[in-house]
């Protein structure tokens, strides 16, 4: 049996069943001898290739759309435990400080890189990296509130 790289989902499914062909008699059936059988038991190749592409696609996309759901409800927790958290108290450099001491912690070192230019952040938001700062390395430290 010679083998025949498939230009398409039916030859690649006509590859199949040629290599899944019982051949007791040493040969087996031609590729016509066999979509000949086939038209008669009722059997369309490419109506069953389209119906197993189909059926992958949609199993694609049933994935693709649980995962943005698992994404969506991940960032609900994350922003409902970033609200929930005390907004830090004290002077700006003191909040300065707190955030690179945050920065420096295990689990904070990417942080820098997502907080540039800090030092020029309003106030509230000055606040807001802070909290999302505590609530990454807590999170990421498997921290739980």
């Amino acid at each position: 049996m010679s083998h025949k790289n498939p230009k398409n989902d039916l030859e690649r499914l006509e590859n199949i069943i040629e290599g899944l062909m019982d051949g007791d008699d040493g040969e087996l059936p031609s590729l016509e001898e066999t979509n000949a059988h086939a038209k008669a038991a009722g059997i369309d190749f490419a109506a069953w290739g389209e119906q197993i592409r189909k059926k992958a696609q949609d199993k694609l996309r049933e994935q693709q759309a649980n995962r943005i759901a698992e994404a969506l409800t991940a960032r609900d927790k994350a922003l409902e435990r970033i609200e929930g958290r005390p907004r830090p108290a004290g002077t700006r450099e003191e909040k300065l400080a707190k955030l690179r001491a945050l920065m420096k912690r295990p689990g904070g070192e990417g942080l820098a890189a997502h907080f540039k230019n800090f030092e020029d952040a309003s106030d509230e938001a000055l606040d807001e990296m802070i909290v999302t700062a505590e609530d990454l390395i807590d999170t990421a430290r498997g921290k739980k509130d």
